[in-house]
């Protein structure tokens, strides 16, 4: 671990569907569902060996993991596993092995500093809305029966001539190893999409200091986003979830820890009831972030 310098899942498993919605990825058969509080009913992680390599390489686990972190039970087959170096360059990674509970990669480490590994910005599902007698309500087919205020509508019963929208679902999934003294340039943020922009590094996470960040969407603050925090083994401690909190005005959030560990931080973006004939977000987003607390 870092010490302080001063005082201080095609081959994933499906997902079983709850009351709420499920970010569907068809291509590969992984369904990530959203629970109505801020967790994931099963959450997508990228997980190194070790925060701290020193050797050449960081061996990562890609997966899912249903409120027992980190024990996986899901591949996360994303179409891309990126590689952000001390350089600030970026490249892509191929996983060694894809298992039908995780992906693992291997990844070299051939600059000192730290490094990014992120599945990227992740369009996980595009949902289809009508606006239907001043209800924006998503296009889809009956499951069973139908209730008596309209949530959805079929595709033939939509009216004619009826706006229509689209609304699409993002996921990111990161992780940072720091070979050596931590470094910036790979925490750039690039303007686009769900980031998080940290504040203290996320390889100097120390419990008496705590973690601050901001959470941006396309540059500008994500203002009430949903953060939830989860420690390793959770399963074991009396309360499951760590923190959980919104971000302010400015996007901004700081988690506090009561003991060191490896945690997982969960954000979505934008959350909320809609106001009635309000249009669904273009584009919804959720992130996750593995990272170690050292004393």
């Amino acid at each position: 671990m870092i010490r302080k310098t001063t005082d201080n899942d095609a081959a994933g498993k499906q997902m079983e569907p709850t009351k709420s919605a499920a970010i569907g990825w068809a291509a590969t058969g992984l369904a990530v569902v959203l629970a109505a509080a801020p967790a994931w009913a099963r959450t997508p992680y990228i997980l190194p060996n070790t925060f701290n390599p020193e050797r050449a390489q960081v061996t990562l686990q890609g997966a899912t993991t249903e409120d027992d972190y980190f024990n996986p039970d899901g591949a996360l087959n994303a179409p891309d596993y990126l590689s952000t170096l001390p350089s600030g360059q970026q490249t892509r990674i191929v996983p060694a092995a894809r298992l039908r509970d995780m992906v693992v990669t291997e990844a070299a480490l051939q600059e000192a500093g730290t490094y990014r590994f992120s599945t990227g910005q992740m369009v996980t599902r595009t949902a289809d809305f009508a606006n239907v007698a001043g209800r924006w309500l998503p296009i889809r087919e009956p499951r069973g029966p139908r209730p008596a205020i309209p949530t959805f509508v079929p595709e033939a019963e939509v009216p004619a001539g009826a706006a229509r929208m689209k609304s699409d679902s993002v996921m990111v999934v990161e992780t940072y190893v720091s070979k050596g003294a931590p470094t910036e340039a790979a925490l750039k943020t690039s303007g686009q999409g769900f980031e998080l922009k940290p504040v203290n590094h996320p390889n100097a996470v120390y419990v008496d200091q705590g973690f601050a960040f901001q959470l941006l969407a396309d540059g500008q603050p994500a203002a009430g986003a949903a953060i939830a925090v989860y420690r390793s083994g959770n399963i074991y401690d009396d309360r499951r979830i760590a923190a959980e909190q919104k971000s302010d005005a400015k996007g901004m959030t700081k988690i506090a820890f009561a003991q060191p560990g490896v945690y997982l931080l969960t954000a979505r973006y934008p959350v909320g009831p809609r106001a009635p004939g309000e249009a669904p977000p273009a584009k919804t987003y959720t992130y996750s972030l593995t990272f170690e607390v050292t004393r």
